[in-house]
């Protein structure tokens, strides 16, 4: 995944997107993996690298910006060998690769530990964004997206933000027939999906 480049079909700029939870990290990049590279390639570790632009590696190796090329999965993985609480992720999502860095459940966070709750209710949009990134890893319950979130229950402004997305189709409900039920989840719309990428492009402007 390169951490900055232009597409073929639409010029704009695309960047990394980063999102940060209480018990996890997500890294979204706009476009797939290069040479036909699959995610099963990546995770058996059965694939050779290419270079997308053999000037722009170079010139990042020379200036120190990379270490190696193409080992950067199999030297995660290693690293993460001397921490087991942690769980590793990638999948394709929504045009691009999303890679998670994950608590495993009964882990206490340590990011809970380091730094006071955080309180996403107070910036709107911001908590409009979450919401969608949150619902990325696929169908969940709205206490579990408060969860996430990193607040205690589910807030006012979470409920005003989803009722918003859902009246705007980005996300909808899994029973929709029963808007109440206590096994009511919700999941991304591919408009929701689109909504994604189009911010990742809005951060590389």
């Amino acid at each position: 995944m390169s951490p900055c480049f232009r597409a073929k079909a639409r010029p704009a700029q695309l960047c990394w997107i980063v999102t940060k939870f209480d018990d996890k990290i997500s890294i979204f990049s706009p476009g797939l993996f290069y040479g036909g590279i699959s995610v099963a390639d990546i995770q058996a570790d059965n694939y050779r690298s290419s270079l997308r632009n053999k000037l722009v590696a170079e010139g990042f190796y020379l200036t120190g910006s990379i270490e190696k090329y193409g080992s950067g999965f199999i030297r995660i993985r290693k690293a993460l060998r001397d921490y087991p609480e942690i769980e590793f992720e990638i999948k394709e999502f929504a045009g691009g690769v999303m890679v998670t860095f994950a608590q495993r459940k009964g882990v206490k966070s340590l990011l809970a530990q380091s730094q006071p709750e955080s309180q996403p209710e107070s910036q709107p949009e911001s908590l409009r964004e979450r919401v969608l990134i949150a619902l990325a890893d696929g169908e969940m319950a709205k206490k579990d997206i408060s969860a996430k979130l990193g607040q205690k229950k589910v807030s006012g402004q979470l409920n005003k933000t989803m009722r918003n997305l859902m009246f705007e189709a980005m996300i909808e409900p899994t029973i929709p027939d029963k808007p109440n039920s206590r096994l009511q989840k919700y999941r991304l719309t591919q408009a929701g999906q689109s909504q994604l990428v189009e911010h990742v492009r809005r951060m590389g402007r």
